[in-house]
């Protein structure tokens, strides 16, 4: 059965109006991301080199949001937790979780052991 799953940023749209960067041209904002998943394959590969300025960002703060058709609100698929660790959350956590769960923090996810670095380029990618 196919389910489209988007993915958009959600962080405030102002740090980008406001932040300018070395060859801002040659970048794309995240701000208008949508990508359309198949879940009927079942597998899929993504990545991207991400860089989020410290003065414009206090944690938590969801980077990606997963939108699905059949289910009301957004969830997080990337988040910047409070600790600054990014928490990558499966799509599953859209279908079976987003309305059991009042906290990310109980939601099975990858999560990194050291915090993220602002004013620096990540590459971030998962399968």
């Amino acid at each position: 059965m196919y389910k489209p799953v988007a993915a958009g940023l959600l962080t405030a749209r102002a740090m980008a109006a406001k932040a300018s960067y070395p060859h801002e041209d040659d970048y794309t904002s995240l701000t208008d991301l949508n990508i359309e998943i198949d879940e009927e394959n079942g597998t899929f590969f993504m990545c991207f080199w991400l860089y989020i300025l410290g003065s414009f960002t206090t944690p938590p703060v969801t980077i990606i949001q997963q939108l699905h058709t059949d289910i009301e609100g957004n969830t997080p698929f990337l988040l910047l937790n409070k600790e600054k660790k990014l928490m990558l959350f499966p799509f599953k956590f859209l279908l079976e979780e987003s309305c059991q769960h009042g906290t990310y923090s109980e939601v099975p996810c990858a999560c990194t052991e050291i915090e993220y670095p602002f004013n620096k380029w990540v590459h971030v990618g998962c399968e």
